[in-house]
């Protein structure tokens, strides 16, 4: 693992709560019924100044606001959270991901003062209208996003759209990118989602856990489905999986809402995981299990308890995850960043994203 002194970006969840119920978010169980393992809390800025100091803040050449579970911008510090990067790092680029449809316009013309002038705020925008944007982001407004990142674009912030393609806007991709740059959007990015790995689609449940409609992939996407003979090898794959860590070769660590340092956002899923009654519980149970004799070998990942410096250059940091790379593998791991000589539930890298920004 790469020492403290070789640390290019930290990637950090500053919230873990978000007004919106994107189906395929491990927030909550396909849009409806809220992960019960989630406990909510906010980083407030004795906290973020605690853990990003200026020997942290002058080391790094970016900052990431995204997460696994929450939005950023709901969390109300975030600007003071730019303003005290910005004055000890001027050079510093700050990236921003979120659905927009939180806070008004003058909000949101404030937070471009408070930036960098290396930054960008990523606004997850997956069509054209209200009717299209909360099929998959249930919860969010889409004028509302267009006013806030107009605002935000006017008053000289950098703004970038992704968009998720599925079967219910993949004919709006178009359409999305030209109303991109006629709003002085700086870059449109399109994706894919690797989230349909069990089926052809997801039924979309409402709060009381009830389906209510379903999403599909785009209908040009091939896809390849992990089957129960796949998941119940699981070990086999793990085992022979050749992992390459991709935070490894960026140099980049993970910071969650309740402050615990990760090497990746992946790896830092697994103890809010909630287990089902299958062999995907299964898996979660022994991941969960793996993450224990981790903290166990490392000691402590809280940033509360021991500086980002001191935790990345501990001798438990610096040794255990070559070892599980390597050795006894981490199932998420092997997951994210492996590919197995026999079979293959991970991810393709090139269509990886998280649903919660």
């Amino acid at each position: 693992m790469f020492k403290f002194s070789q640390l290019k970006s930290i990637h950090l969840e500053i919230t873990n709560r978000c007004q919106a119920s994107c189906p395929m978010c491990a927030r909550n169980i396909r849009g409806g019924i809220e992960n019960p393992n989630l406990v909510y809390t906010d980083w407030t800025l004795a906290d973020y100044k605690s853990i990003m100091t200026q020997e942290v803040i002058n080391q790094v050449e970016d900052i990431y606001f995204c997460g696994n579970y929450g939005d950023p911008v709901i969390n109300n510090e975030l600007p003071a959270f730019c303003e005290y990067t910005k004055n000890l790092n001027p050079n510093i680029r700050i990236r921003i991901h979120t659905n927009g449809s939180i806070r008004n316009t003058l909000w949101w013309r404030k937070l471009a003062d408070k930036l960098p002038d290396d930054h960008a705020v990523i606004f997850g925008i997956d069509g054209i209208d209200d009717k299209t944007q909360e099929i998959y982001r249930i919860g969010t407004d889409y004028n509302k996003i267009i006013d806030n990142a107009t605002a935000f674009i006017q008053s000289g912030g950098n703004a970038e759209w992704v968009f998720i393609r599925f079967q219910h806007n993949q004919d709006q991709v178009e359409q999305a990118r030209a109303l991109s740059q006629s709003l002085g959007f700086k870059k449109f990015t399109v994706k894919n989602t690797s989230r349909f790995v069990m089926t052809p689609y997801l039924d979309v449940q409402d709060k009381n856990g009830t389906s209510v409609y379903q999403i599909r992939p785009p209908s040009d996407m091939p896809l390849t489905f992990i089957d129960k003979k796949t998941l119940s090898m699981y070990k086999d794959v793990v085992e022979t999986s050749v992992i390459e860590c991709k935070v490894l070769k960026d140099k980049e660590i993970y910071i969650d809402a309740h402050k615990n340092l990760y090497p990746c956002c992946w790896l830092a899923t697994v103890p809010y995981a909630y287990e089902t009654d299958d062999i995907t519980g299964k898996i979660k149970k022994e991941m969960k299990q793996q993450d224990l004799e981790i903290l166990d070998a490392i000691g402590t990942i809280s940033t509360l308890e021991k500086s980002v410096k001191d935790i990345i250059d501990s001798d438990g940091y610096q040794t255990v995850w070559h070892n599980r790379w390597h050795n006894d593998k981490l199932i998420m791991c092997a997951r994210t960043c492996g590919v197995s000589e026999q079979a293959s539930f991970s991810q393709p890298k090139d269509q990886i994203i998280n649903e919660t920004h």
